[in-house]
């Protein structure tokens, strides 16, 4: 298994509320305490970002599906998801 980042940022011009990452369809390859931990976040501001573990053999899986919800500065929800590739 290799350790990676996986870097969450906030590109958009407002903070993102309440933001959660989850994975779909598959066991998580994130360090669980460390989701606990750092997730829901609060408030990530414009231009800001966290960085979270990942550990994750590339020789051995394929892409893993992950999902992203936050608040806009509204209260709506919001969600995206993304296939996270290592190499």
């Amino acid at each position: 298994m290799d350790d990676w980042r996986v870097v969450i940022s906030n590109v958009g011009m407002s903070p993102a509320k309440k933001v959660r990452l989850t994975w779909v369809d598959k066991p998580s390859v994130f360090v669980q305490k460390e989701l606990d931990e750092m997730f829901p976040i609060d408030s990530l501001n414009p231009d800001k970002f966290v960085s979270v573990s990942a550990l994750f053999d590339k020789d051995a899986s394929p892409p893993i599906d992950v999902q992203l919800e936050w608040s806009q500065p509204d209260g709506e929800p919001a969600l995206d998801r993304y296939k996270l590739y290592f190499s």
